[in-house]
C-alpha cells in the first residue's frame, strides 16, 4: 500500500469537481480513509482524481498524510498477463482488467468499473 504523501505530484486522470474533492477531504479528516484504495500503475494514477485532489487539499492544510490509501496494481496485472497498453485501453471499463482479483470487491465504489 502507498501512503497519501507518496501520491503528491501524480497527474490526475480526469477533471475534478472541487466541491466534491473538498467534501472528501472533510470526510478524511473526520473519519480517516474509507473505502476503495486509489489505484496506481507505477507513478501514474488509474483511479482517484477526486481523492487525490482531497489529499492535496489536506496537504495544503498541513494535515498528516501518513495514512495508507493507494495500491500499485502492477503486480496484479502481471499475474493476469495484462500489459500496460491493455490497462490504458481499458481504463474506462476496469472490470475487463480486474475481474476476479481483489480489486473487484470495490467494484461498487469505482466509477470506472
Amino acid at each position: 500500500m502507498l501512503k497519501a504523501y507518496e501520491l503528491l505530484g501524480f497527474a490526475k486522470v480526469n477533471e475534478v469537481d472541487e466541491e466534491k474533492a473538498r467534501a472528501i477531504a472533510e470526510s478524511i479528516k473526520e473519519n480517516g480513509w474509507q473505502g476503495a484504495p486509489i489505484l496506481t500503475y507505477g507513478n501514474c494514477l488509474v483511479t482517484g482524481s477526486h481523492r487525490l485532489r482531497a489529499i492535496e487539499i489536506l496537504y495544503d492544510e498541513d494535515f498528516s498524510l501518513d495514512f495508507e490509501c493507494a495500491y500499485d496494481v502492477m503486480d496484479v496485472l502481471k499475474e493476469k498477463g495484462i500489459s500496460e497498453e491493455e490497462l490504458w485501453e481499458s481504463v474506462d471499463n476496469l472490470s475487463t482488467i480486474f475481474e476476479g482479483t481483489w480489486v473487484e470487491e470495490y467494484a461498487d465504489e469505482i466509477e470506472e468499473w
